[in-house]
């Protein structure tokens, strides 16, 4: 915590987020609780991240607050922005 310049209680509270998620697993070991990054999850994460910065914009579609993808196939929402799709139920 000192390293980081943040309190216990921070350092708790951001572990226990990571935990909620996933990205971590703790192992109390005595007093103290050992955690481990669970790396296959973060490769899942960081190939999903790599998919989500490859998407191509269309020109001005943000500022016409369009859907930043082109094609939605035949998904009732879209992929990227979860927004319903015209026309699917």
């Amino acid at each position: 915590a000192r390293k980081l310049q943040l309190t216990e209680g921070a350092i708790s509270q951001h572990l226990k987020v990571l935990r909620e998620a996933g990205l971590v697993t703790g192992v109390r070991k005595g007093y103290f609780m050992h955690y481990v990054v669970e790396r296959h999850v973060l490769r899942g994460l960081a190939t999903e991240l790599e998919r989500l910065a490859s998407i191509e914009l269309e020109p001005g579609a943000l500022e016409r607050g369009e859907c930043i993808t082109s094609k939605h196939a035949s998904r009732s929402n879209c992929g990227t922005c979860l927004r319903r799709v015209d026309g699917f139920e």
